[in-house]
């Protein structure tokens, strides 16, 4: 995917001044819409008005509805007519204001490619438009990727292959890191009691049990704790170093 978006870099800003030019086309076209609809609530006002003039005085029922579709009819024309002194008030059509949010968006398409709310149909459309063809070479350790563009391009890519049990969602390499170091010396359990103690939550964002933790040193090839073991290496706790320094746990 980011190679999709690394090749529409250069169409950016032709596609933040289509969108302006098609904003201010619509804003055009409202406007002339406003305009017609204003001409017509004129004509339906002045009729009612005629008819209100032509009513006989000793009609009183037929005259206060003539009033009324009078009134309604003025209602409709002032506020059609501060609608449209509101969209010729600016002398742009779009304004830098405008244009600076439209520039923003256009140059930040991964964060618009990547937002919840992008519809996947749409994405779609702009594969197929900017791909012609994927050939995938599978190798021993590596995946070797070519992708044939619409227009004649090639680029190639090599992708490491996902080891089994390994999925798209990744946990931080300070995390592999911690529990590599935490298994030397504590078993899974004690492990997952750890990770929740400092808030570290699993790639998914569940909290860690026995078996997760064991699943994950499997994936990532780290051994298991033996009893002893860390005894065996020679290795020493904060507390075990202290007695035998005979200082405290704190100077240590």
């Amino acid at each position: 995917m980011e190679a999709v978006l690394d090749a529409l870099e250069p169409a950016r800003m032709e596609a933040m001044l289509a969108a302006t030019a098609q904003l201010a086309t619509r804003r055009t076209e409202k406007q002339r819409q406003d305009e017609m609809e204003l001409e017509r609530a004129r004509y339906k006002a002045d009729r009612c008005a005629r008819q209100y003039s032509q009513v006989e005085p000793e009609n009183r029922l037929v005259a206060r509805t003539l009033e009324t579709c009078w009134n309604e009819a003025m209602e409709r024309v002032r506020a059609l007519e501060q609608q449209c002194a509101q969209l010729s008030a600016g002398q742009e059509i779009v304004s830098a204001e405008e244009r600076e949010p439209l520039r923003r968006l256009a140059l930040d398409l991964p964060r618009l490619w990547h937002h919840p709310s992008a519809p996947i149909d749409l994405k779609k459309r702009i594969l197929r438009t900017v791909l012609k063809e994927i050939v995938v070479y599978v190798e021993k350790a590596r995946l070797r990727v070519l992708i044939h563009w619409q227009g004649g391009q090639h680029s190639e890519l090599s992708l490491r292959k996902r080891r089994a049990g390994e999925h798209r969602w990744t946990t931080s390499d300070a995390t592999v890191d911690l529990i590599r170091q935490l298994a030397r010396r504590m078993s899974d359990k004690q492990i997952a009691a750890q990770l929740n103690r400092f808030g570290i939550e699993t790639a998914k964002g569940h909290t860690w049990t026995r078996i997760r933790v064991g699943n994950f040193r499997t994936i990532h090839e780290i051994p298991n704790y033996s009893p002893g073991e860390r005894e065996a290496r020679g290795e020493l706790t904060l507390e075990e170093a202290a007695t035998q320094l005979g200082v405290s746990y704190s100077t240590v």
